[in-house]
């Protein structure tokens, strides 16, 4: 992903909230996944957290009034990621 350049609303960009949720097999559904952050740096991994599955994610930004942008579309990826 690529971060916000610019904040129209001009209180700046405090980060990016992440939904990170992995698919479970058993019930049919999706389930989110800790821990729900904000990060601010988009070089941040987060594969730290996964096992082996299917996930989906999206992100959207957060800025220094506390307003949330509006989310990215779903993004699938399957894990191992190699």
């Amino acid at each position: 992903w690529m971060p916000v350049e610019e904040d129209p609303g001009g209180s700046g960009v405090l980060g990016y909230r992440i939904n990170l949720q992995q698919y479970d097999y058993g019930t049919g559904e999706w389930e989110s996944i800790e821990p729900y952050f904000i990060i601010y740096d988009s070089f941040i991994d987060v594969t730290e957290w996964l096992s082996t599955g299917t996930y989906r994610w999206q992100i959207w930004t957060i800025d220094n009034a506390a307003n949330h942008g509006e989310p990215s579309p779903w993004l699938y990826f399957e894990c191992p990621l190699g």
